[in-house]
């Protein structure tokens, strides 16, 4: 008996240290790999272990996944500084390890997207392009499955668009009521409408267009018709229309038209939640089609004279 039970913690060990053996193996492997990570172009096109094209796609998918719970916290953020990385695993309950890789991803990422843009305005690869082409995310646009909540190529997009121009996002009112795929509805329109063609930097001739718009709007007979437009919009609003719709209007189209500076362009979340959406919060529901309808409602730059 005593022989076997020797045996039994011999063959034991034997197999503990193999599982050791094996998992320090793939530790050294990541290590190697990990290099060739962060150079997504150079790793499908060379790998210092044999693997297959897909298995290295794969792999840089996987690595370049962005968790959003993390991703969230870094929204607008300068990403510059190592202290942001013990900031996030104390506030997303994370480890320090794993959101030290997220930030270093997206740190690359938008450091060679602003520098790639910037050194190549006249080129026709916009922001997204960029992040698509140069880390082998694939977007699938057409695909009948595409989703923008998997598009990481999007994702990374929008982050360092939010970063680059330091929108304020991070505020305790805004992290309660905005997630980052409440950004990613929006964002994506902004770089699509707002932005020059490399689609990160902010088209001034865009925000000449909309303070004259403001002005054109405020006039009394573009806004009774606006207003009569409104009124026509599906049911369930017509009382905050004809309550509200004056004075939503005009604050909205007073943030629009301060709209200049960096400063007055990185309170504009900030902005429209505590002068908008804050003193309305009691008709939400109705609100949020009440700005559906503002939108689909606007008159048109052609009809104004703006295009």
């Amino acid at each position: 008996v005593r022989l076997s039970e020797l045996h039994g913690k011999s063959k034991l060990m034997a197999n503990q240290r193999l599982l050791e053996d094996d998992t320090w193996d793939q530790y050294r492997t990541y290590t190697v790999l990990q290099r060739y990570l962060h150079e997504p172009t150079l790793f499908v096109q060379s790998s210092p272990i044999p693997l297959a094209p897909e298995t290295r796609l794969q792999m840089i998918m996987s690595y370049y996944d962005i968790d959003t719970t993390v991703a969230r916290h870094i929204l607008g953020r300068k990403l510059d500084g190592k202290k942001d990385c013990e900031e996030l695993a104390e506030v997303t309950h994370l480890s320090a390890g794993y959101c030290r890789r997220q930030y270093e991803n997206f740190r690359r990422v938008y450091k060679h997207a602003t520098a790639e843009t910037d050194r190549n305005r006249a080129s026709e690869r916009t922001l997204t392009d960029v992040i698509e082409q140069d880390f082998k995310l694939p977007r699938h646009l057409d695909s009948p499955d595409y989703n923008p909540q998997h598009d990481a190529a999007l994702k990374y997009a929008m982050i360092v668009f939010l970063s680059k121009h330091r929108f304020e996002t991070l505020k305790k009112k805004l992290m309660v009521v905005l997630g980052f795929s409440d950004f990613l509805g929006i964002v994506p329109e902004m770089i699509r409408w707002w932005t020059l063609p490399n689609k990160l930097l902010i088209d001034p001739r865009f925000l000449d267009t909309l303070r004259a718009a403001t002005e054109i709007v405020k006039d009394g007979k573009v806004m009774a018709e606006y207003k009569q437009a409104m009124e026509g919009t599906s049911s369930g609003t017509h009382e905050l229309v004809r309550h509200k719709f004056p004075a939503v209007l005009k604050t909205l189209l007073k943030i629009a038209g301060r709209l200049t500076s960096s400063k007055e362009l990185r309170g504009l979340f900030l902005d429209i939640y505590e002068k908008v959406v804050e003193p309305n919060r009691h008709v939400q529901e109705a609100l949020v089609v009440f700005m559906s309808n503002l939108v689909q409602t606007a008159p048109l730059p052609k009809a104004m004279g703006l295009a």
